[in-house]
């Protein structure tokens, strides 16, 4: 379990300081990284990496919706999911694949528009 998670922490590191590098490309002028308050990103040496990148690092409340499209996402991945009513194993793993192919990129836009 232990090797697991600490696979997900370096995944997690890894993206984080890709995201700001690749952002830090595109705008010399507002580098920030927003990150909810999942353990992962709360540790001391998550800040310095983030900012040692350049970007200044900013929390979101404890759970804010409002704040994250990938909410949205979960909610029409759920709401499909529902309908389905898959009771095997196969079933719910089609199911999944093919409520997250439901998702258009319409949806993906108007979710970061909406959150603005």
């Amino acid at each position: 379990m232990f090797a697991s998670e600490l696979r997900i922490a370096t995944l997690t590191i890894s993206f984080l300081i890709y995201s700001v590098k690749k952002n830090s490309a595109r705008s010399r002028k507002r580098k920030r990284s927003r990150m909810d308050n999942a353990k992962i990103h709360l540790g001391k040496r998550i800040r310095e990496l983030i900012e040692k990148a350049g970007a200044k690092l900013i929390y979101l409340s404890p759970y804010s919706p409002e704040f994250s499209p990938i909410e949205n996402f979960w909610s029409k991945v759920k709401e499909n999911l529902r309908k389905v009513k898959a009771r095997n194993y196969k079933d719910l793993i089609n199911a999944i694949t093919d409520s997250m192919l439901k998702v258009t990129k319409n949806d993906i836009r108007n979710w970061f528009v909406t959150r603005s």
